[in-house]
């Protein structure tokens, strides 16, 4: 199973978001599960404008520009 676990406090590991999430991410490790941990107060989201050029030029997954 994949899984994404998102921590969005500016605290990341520190804050109390990150000690709840910690067990719980090494508990489905634990359990075989491929867990990515990311942390969107740190990378540059844009937002959707509805245009479908992500579709039509690059079909299947949307990937993070560089």
């Amino acid at each position: 199973m994949k899984t994404l676990a998102l921590n969005s406090s500016p605290h990341r590991d520190r804050g109390g978001t990150g000690r709840v999430l910690a067990p719980l991410v090494e508990g489905m490790r634990a359990a075989g599960a491929e867990v990515e941990l990311a942390y969107p107060d740190g990378m540059k989201v844009g937002y959707c404008r509805g245009c479908y050029h992500c579709w039509t030029a690059t079909p299947g997954p949307v990937r993070p520009a560089g």
